[in-house]
């Protein structure tokens, strides 16, 4: 059974709840409260009765799953969208201009992936043919519209967040993981075409091949095939929280001026995010002449102290005009 068939059947219900509590993380909120008090979602099973809850880590990697899943289908959403201008781009400079020189014995073998999302191979063993690049060179220098913080090259387009780089690479109609080897290691990617679909010039053919500007994690990198769009999605985990001038070594960089570097309230963690929303809402109250949260923290203080037992005001009304504070 498809479980995307009935994909909207329950949008009604979720909708109206969405639309009573106003924001994702108290609607996500009830969510997990339905599955905690309603289901045995987070009862962890025991050798004595497995007829209850999961083994321990399953629930949480069945989150997991969902969220990758929907994931892999809203990143199909957006190459649908940046399809159009892609496909200019081939008609443009032909598939031709991505032809370059392979090492020889490159067969697809073991090496085959899935058709959907696969975690990239661990280091493999040196290869001089690894360091060789095509010739790339960037429209833009500065940052393209059809990317966001990178630019579109001969052979690919490139976007960046401050902890991934998600790389998209034409390859011809028709084209299936098995025609494919990729290599993402700390500091290289080749990205070869193993069949190019063209009787006259099968292959296999070099994409991209070259050193990263700076290093990648392989083991949380990934990459995927779109068949519909025939674009290839590649997706490199950075080590560190830093923006690139441009993804492999010898290429144009980008106006690093122009790059937006600013980052999603809900990548902090807790106490970040309370702290901003602390200094946000103490700005708009000093806009308008209101007090901040520790004026209005030490005001609930002093009208609990005015009448307190001890105290020279009690008995009368609150006045904090009559309080020097020096």
């Amino acid at each position: 059974m498809d479980p995307l068939k009935d994909a909207g059947k329950y949008d009604s219900a979720f909708l109206g709840i969405l639309q009573s509590v106003g924001k994702i993380e108290p609607f996500m909120d009830h969510i997990f409260s339905f599955l905690r008090t309603r289901t045995d979602f987070y009862v962890v099973s025991s050798p004595e009765n497995t007829k209850m809850g999961f083994a321990p880590g399953v629930a949480e990697s069945i989150v997991q799953t969902a969220f990758k899943k929907h994931e892999i289908l809203a990143r199909k959403a957006e190459t649908e969208k940046l399809r159009q201008e892609a496909t200019r781009q081939a008609n443009r400079i032909g598939f031709d201009d991505l032809e370059a020189t392979t090492g020889s014995g490159t067969t697809a073998g073991k090496d085959a992936v899935k058709e959907k999302e696969v975690p990239a191979a661990t280091e493999p063993k040196a290869s001089t043919d690894v360091k060789e690049k095509p010739p790339t060179t960037t429209k833009p220098i500065a940052i393209a519209d059809e990317s966001w913080n990178g630019a579109v090259t001969d052979n690919y387009t490139w976007s960046q967040t401050l902890t991934d780089l998600d790389l998209r690479v034409i390859v011809p109609t028709g084209t299936t993981a098995k025609d494919l080897k990729i290599d993402i290691t700390a500091s290289h990617l080749k990205v070869v075409l193993l069949n190019t679909r063209d009787p006259e010039k099968p292959g296999p053919r070099t994409v991209i091949a070259g050193e990263f500007t700076r290093k990648v994690i392989p083991s949380q990198s990934m990459w995927s095939i779109e068949k519909a769009t025939s674009v290839v999605h590649i997706n490199l985990e950075k080590p560190q929280e830093v923006m690139w001038k441009s993804v492999l070594k010898g290429e144009p960089e980008i106006d690093m001026a122009k790059v937006d570097t600013t980052k999603n309230m809900e990548d902090f963690d807790s106490e970040t995010q309370a702290a901003i929303q602390r200094v946000t809402f103490d700005h708009h109250q000093k806009l308008q002449g209101r007090p901040t949260s520790q004026q209005k923290k030490t005001e609930d203080i002093l009208k609990k102290a005015w009448n307190a037992e001890g105290s020279p005001f009690k008995g009368t009304p609150y006045d904090p005009s009559r309080i020097n504070f020096q």
